[in-house]
């Protein structure tokens, strides 16, 4: 149970800072009662009806206004967190400080991180996938990662989960059954194994839905190849701006550049880095080389360029043996000619903005960017970690389903499986784990 589930809580729910407006959230069973003790309007709060927003001012201890603003309120259980819940719209600034004070002088408690989320989940309004969300929500940096979140608080996550939990439900029930009641002469039938081949099969297609942390966080792409290839070169161009310092001079990139843009409404992280050659003039471009390689190590696609009028060179095909990475190879120069080398690769020329699109195209076909617009959700690391140990589980299950004798094995799987599949909706959560969720909200929300 949550500490202090009967508390009223308050928190501002908008960033801090100067605004125009902010919200002052409340919840719990006295929240009606302590802003009416600090509201002044036609009516008092107390004799408004659920949905309504009315006009008037907070005043203080002193009868002195502290503010116009607009009060909502939601009655239980029909809000958000299923508590009877105030939000105060007020003015920004430090207004929403001033007004959270007095709040909790009147006896509610600020709110802890996740709070009101947290509350939401133990009063079933929502389950774990959607506070995931929410708070993905409010972190998205992008359309794409903002969609995908909304999908998974409108339960699309929840749903499926719940689908692949009722086959385990139906052939555990009878697993019981044959176990406990064996004079019932119940036996599995081909049907009972083709449920559990579609739960393997449907948490495959989970685990090949994006992870969280590509969609919000973004995808690594590292530029790599020899020196003076054009690598900064492409990056300033990719980016919109120059970024990276442009010179004929081999070895010119010594460090790791790093720039963000967006591709389909996908952050993408480009990655500038140090011409990759034997020999090298000092410690410092040594050093710039070595870091080259971990960040390949790192990617989730290199782009490796070459000089597209010369073709591959041998060292370029040594470089290209040590990559062990999805690759793009990106012939650049080509406004000087193309040297055909029988190899698949796209032929650009930054100078003059040639072929550009058709390699933002590859980009995308190489990271499956389109899967992310079209699929039905994703899932975070926590949810992967999870999903990728029942998946051997119900391997295991398959592969004795049918030997009778190893009824109580199948049992236990089978019991184990839908555990896990409840530790991600939240029905089976231990606490710990529970705390570290919400830890990461902020307060307000």
């Amino acid at each position: 149970m949550i500490e202090g589930i009967n508390d009223t809580i308050a928190a501002i729910s908008t960033p801090i800072g100067k605004g125009a407006v902010a919200i002052v959230r409340v919840s719990g069973n006295r929240s009606i009662e302590i802003v009416d003790s600090l509201f002044k309007g036609k009516k008092n709060i107390k004799d408004l009806k659920a949905n309504t927003i009315t006009y008037g001012k907070i005043i203080d201890d002193n009868m002195q206004t502290v503010d116009e603003v607009l009060v909502s309120i939601f009655r239980a259980p029909h809000s958000f967190t299923g508590e009877d819940v105030i939000e105060i719209n007020c003015h920004g600034g430090i207004i929403p400080n001033r007004i959270l004070d007095i709040i909790i002088k009147k006896g509610a408690r600020l709110a802890y991180p996740g709070e009101f989320t947290k509350r939401a989940f133990f009063n079933g309004k929502i389950d774990i996938t959607q506070a995931e969300a929410i708070n993905d929500i409010i972190n998205s940096t992008t359309l794409s990662g903002a969609s995908l979140a909304i999908k998974n608080l409108n339960k699309a996550l929840s749903k499926k989960i719940a689908d692949i939990r009722n086959k385990l439900l139906d052939v555990f029930a009878k697993t019981e059954v044959m176990i406990n009641y064996p004079e019932e002469e119940i036996s599995f039938e081909k049907g009972d194994k083709d449920k559990i081949e579609y739960t393997i099969n449907e948490i495959k297609k989970i685990l090949e839905t994006p992870s969280s942390e590509k969609v919000f966080k973004g995808f690594k792409v590292v530029i790599a190849g020899r020196t003076n290839v054009g690598k900064s070169s492409l990056l300033n161009l990719l980016a919109g701006e120059e970024k990276a310092i442009v010179s004929h001079i081999h070895g010119t990139t010594r460090d790791i550049i790093e720039v963000e843009i967006n591709i389909e409404n996908i952050p993408i992280i480009l990655i500038d880095t140090a011409g990759i050659r034997e020999e090298y003039e000092n410690e410092i471009e040594g050093y710039g080389i070595i870091k080259a390689k971990e960040n390949i190590n790192k990617s989730d696609l290199v782009l490796f360029v070459f000089e597209a009028d010369n073709g591959l060179t041998e060292d370029d095909k040594k470089i290209l043996k040590k990559i062990k990475k999805n690759t793009i190879l990106v012939g650049n120069k080509a406004d000087r000619g193309i040297k055909e080398n029988n190899i698949n690769a796209v032929y650009i020329s930054v100078k003059e903005n040639k072929n550009i699109n058709t390699l933002l195209e590859k980009i995308k076909e190489k990271l499956e960017l389109k899967n992310i617009e079209t699929t039905e959700f994703y899932i975070n690391k926590r949810q992967k970690d999870i999903i990728e140990k029942l998946f051997y589980k119900l391997v295991e299950l398959y592969k004795i389903f049918l030997e009778e004798d190893k009824l109580d094995i199948i049992s236990v799987l089978l019991q184990e499986a839908i555990k896990s599949l409840d530790t991600i909706t939240g029905q089976d959560l231990n606490k710990d784990l529970f705390d570290n969720i919400f830890s990461n909200f902020c307060v307000g929300k």
